[in-house]
């Protein structure tokens, strides 16, 4: 069992495999103030060259980050996982746009920009919109494989995802669940 804690509660998964390691997260929120503020136009600037299709009442909005981390994937290498929300407040038909993306840079170059890596991207109505949040981040495998455990919410209910990467820069979606719903 992986048991991940921060500001939001607490997050736990678990593997069957004992090939599993975790990788543990920094959260923005426990950096200093000037280290957040510097992480989250980071990861905004990444937000904005995302080219995922959205809705056009979205473009030159500003971002909100949600949630940011930064781990370590590989010797040298430092990883952000960033969730930016975007809102267009229409009382009658309120919209949101929730961006996931996973961006890395050498460990080396601390005041070095971050590239991007990975990205995903929802939008709709405030209901209907599915929001991804990082659960945990592991090692899989013999060769542990830097993977991110996402849990997607949807109207439809809630699945989870594995993220994995594939190489320098590179990250792809290599599992995810079926959808489990609560309530009735």
């Amino acid at each position: 069992n992986l048991r991940v804690t921060g500001t939001g509660g607490v997050w736990s998964v678990g593997f069957v495999s004992t090939n599993v390691k975790p990788i543990p997260l920094d959260s923005a929120d426990a950096l200093p103030a000037r280290d957040s503020m510097a992480l989250a136009a980071e990861a905004s600037r990444l937000a904005s060259t995302v080219t995922a299709n959205t809705s056009p009442a979205f473009q030159g909005l500003r971002f909100t980050t949600h949630d940011i981390r930064r781990f370590q994937i590989a010797p040298g290498v430092e990883a952000m996982a960033a969730h930016l929300i975007r809102r267009v407040n229409q009382e009658a038909d309120p919209q949101e746009e929730q961006t996931l993306l996973v961006a890395e840079r050498d460990s080396g170059a601390t005041a070095g920009r971050f590239q991007l890596a990975y990205a995903e991207r929802s939008y709709g109505s405030e209901e209907e919109v599915t929001s991804s949040e990082l659960v945990a981040a592991v090692r899989l495998g013999p060769n542990g494989v830097p993977s991110l455990v996402v849990a997607r919410d949807s109207e439809e209910g809630l699945a989870y995802a594995l993220i994995e990467r594939t190489g320098p820069r590179q990250w792809r979606v290599r599992w995810t669940s079926g959808l489990a719903k609560c309530g009735g």
